[in-house]
């Protein structure tokens, strides 16, 4: 099983004491643990995909699974099961497939975690070194296999540490120039984020709006606008116009609901159109007004031509 590392702490008074810590964990890198029992060795099997990361082949879900497949395969470990979290950040420590992961390892059902980076895992040092100290905890080894890491060993620990770090300062970084990319378009007047209902880009002709390919007349035709100055929606404006209109009646955000699913519509055009919400690319689909969708509606600043800006909170690592 692994050995257990001490939680004394370390104080070198010399680069002589440096040099000399290292050197004994180079020297204890190569000791193979599985030659230490008998048994067979359960491993089990991480996978993250964060939605900040999108088209990135080497951190597909699939690319993940496999290659840490094929790792435990090579050592001859028998793999309990495979731990699957998509589209969720590496600061969120309350993944569902984590925390399943974290029950077997209490429960004495694995032996060793396969991983296929370290930042799939945790992107928060805190975070990182807690799930180490449970591993220690219970005799399981975590095992990277991209960076070749295994923490049956000192030197795996130290260098798995560091590498936690980096991860944890990228994430840091990365946060601080998105607040100021975003600072910066709301002084221009320019909204962040995904455009509200009412509003595409107008590059009609490379459309991937939702509301665009079997809803917009204009889908696949001439561009109405450059792409990056937001437009009117040729169908959706039409439908903001009427929640406004509606709610300046006295009707309730309920009402409005129900009048804008129950009707449809002609345009001035003369076509006829069952108006609909633009939904969540990824998580749902363009669908049916609710009481909350038209309150976002009608208290958005953005159809009042002003451009929201949000103070937001300081960056936790631990969430």
């Amino acid at each position: 099983m692994t050995k257990r590392i001490s939680n004394s702490p370390w104080q070198p008074r010399t680069p002589d004491d440096v040099r000399s810590f290292i050197q004994s964990l180079q020297s204890e890198a190569d000791v193979n643990p599985d030659l230490a029992t008998d048994r067979p060795i359960i491993a089990a099997v991480y996978t993250r995909k964060s939605r900040l990361m999108p088209g990135q082949q080497d951190y597909s879900m699939e690319f993940q699974s496999d290659d840490a497949e094929s790792h435990a395969q090579r050592q001859g470990w028998i793999i309990h099961d495979i731990y699957a979290d998509p589209d969720k950040s590496g600061r969120n420590s309350k993944r569902v497939e984590l925390k399943r992961l974290k029950k077997d390892i209490k429960a004495g059902n694995v032996d060793v975690v396969v991983i296929h980076r370290i930042d799939r895992l945790y992107r928060n040092l805190t975070g990182l070194l807690g799930f180490i100290q449970l591993l220690i905890e219970h005799d399981v080894r975590l095992v990277s296999v991209t960076e070749q890491i295994d923490t049956s060993t000192p030197w795996g620990m130290l260098v798995l540490q560091v590498l936690g770090a980096l991860a944890e300062m990228l994430v840091r970084q990365t946060s601080q120039r998105v607040r100021r990319m975003k600072a910066a378009r709301a002084q221009k007047g320019l909204l962040n984020g995904r455009l509200p209902l009412g509003y595409c880009k107008g590059n009609c002709s490379e459309c991937t709006h939702p509301n665009g390919e079997g809803y917009c007349p204009h889908f696949g035709k001439d561009d109405l606008g450059e792409g990056r100055v937001p437009i009117k929606h040729p169908i959706d404006q039409n439908v903001i116009q009427l929640i406004h209109n509606l709610y300046r009646q006295g009707l309730s955000y309920k009402e409005i609901a129900e009048y804008i699913n129950g009707h449809t519509f002609d345009l001035q055009d003369g076509e006829t159109v069952q108006f609909r919400t633009q939904g969540t690319p990824g998580h749902k689909p363009p669908g049916r007004f609710s009481r909350d969708s038209i309150r976002r509606i009608v208290t958005n600043p953005s159809y009042l031509g002003l451009t929201p800006q949000y103070e937001s909170p300081p960056l936790d690592m631990d969430v």
